[in-house]
C-alpha cells in the first residue's frame, strides 16, 4: 500500500463531502456538478454509543474487505499506488431513530464517510 499524505486543503474538503453526503448519498455535489477529486463515499449505521472512530474505521473496513458487490473499485481505488494525497471526512446523521422498511430502530444513527484522494 502507497504511503500517503494527509492534505489540509483536501482533509477540509472531505470533511464537507461527508457532510453534504449525509444530506444526499451522490458523488454530484449540491452545487449539480461532480467531486474535484478521486472519491469514496459510504454510508453505514451503528448503535448511538458508537465512537466516530469505530464508526469510520468500520466504513473502511467495508472498503478494503467486503466490497464486492462494488467490484472491488473502493478497495482498488483506496490501495492504487498512483495516489500521493489523502482527506478523509466522516459525519453522523443529526439524530438517531433510522426508519427502513417499516421498521424503527430508535437506538441507532447513520453515518457518512468521504475518502478523497489526489495523484499529486
Amino acid at each position: 500500500m502507497p504511503k500517503l499524505t494527509v492534505k489540509p486543503s483536501l482533509q477540509a474538503y472531505a470533511e464537507t463531502r461527508a457532510q453534504e453526503v449525509v444530506n444526499k448519498f451522490s458523488h454530484i455535489r449540491p452545487n449539480g456538478k461532480r467531486t474535484a477529486y478521486e472519491e469514496n463515499i459510504g454510508l453505514n449505521s451503528v448503535q448511538v454509543s458508537t465512537t466516530p472512530k469505530e464508526a469510520a474505521k468500520a466504513l473502511l473496513d467495508e472498503f478494503i474487505y467486503h466490497d464486492q458487490a462494488s467490484n472491488w473499485a473502493h478497495r482498488k481505488s483506496l490501495l492504487s499506488k498512483a495516489n500521493k494525497t489523502i482527506g478523509v471526512g466522516f459525519a453522523f446523521e443529526a439524530k438517531p431513530g433510522m426508519a427502513t422498511q417499516g421498521n424503527k430502530y430508535p437506538d441507532y444513527l447513520g453515518d457518512r464517510i468521504a475518502v478523497d484522494l489526489q495523484t499529486h
